[in-house]
């Protein structure tokens, strides 16, 4: 197996200058300690990948965008995360929230859609609403003005209740947030 170099159009081949400058054992040792720097490197991306897989399995909630073709698809950045969460209420979908998410919930738009995701699952969608409003529309809704840090997801459903999928129920109860009425 020849070890060559591509300069332009000049190919060296690079192992035979290194065999004789420092003998064919420096060039074993050398490959050999490559070799284990590849791994150590490897090993540590792999880590940093883990990082990544934890929390491929979060709570999260994005607002929704409309892009070009009228497609629904969720924002770059989730409104709030399970790390925002302080407790979520299971059986009355009740979230109390840090006050900046809250602050920043109650600046929305009623009509201003949301996609609830666990990792990058959607799990289902709804509506932010306002709380004078009388139009009851199926499926989940927030209510706004959020009041004392806590919004609740509301909903009305023809067939399962999505709030209750077990990825949710499982990536809350895994954080410590899921607590019952």
């Amino acid at each position: 197996m020849r070890t060559n170099l591509k300069i332009g159009c000049l190919i060296l081949d690079i192992r035979q200058p290194i065999k004789k400058i420092f003998g064919m054992n420096t060039v074993m040792i050398l490959r050999n300690k490559c070799l284990i720097v590849v791994m150590i490197i490897s090993l540590i991306l792999g880590c940093t990948g883990c990082k990544n897989a934890e929390s491929h399995f979060e709570f999260c909630l994005y607002l929704a965008e409309t892009d070009e073709f009228g497609e629904i698809t969720q924002s770059t950045e989730p409104l709030f995360t399970v790390d925002d969460i302080i407790s979520y209420i299971k059986e009355t979908h009740e979230i109390e929230l840090e006050k900046p998410v809250i602050h920043e919930i109650n600046l929305l738009s009623p009509g201003q859609q949301f996609i609830v995701c666990v990792g990058e699952e959607r799990i289902y969608s709804g509506t932010f609403q306002s709380m004078l409003s009388s139009n009851i529309e199926p499926g989940a809704c927030i209510y706004l003005p959020s009041i004392d840090n806590t919004i609740r997801i509301f909903g009305i459903f023809r067939g399962d209740d999505l709030r209750q999928d077990s990825r949710i129920i499982d990536s809350l109860t895994k954080h410590g947030k899921l607590h019952r009425n």
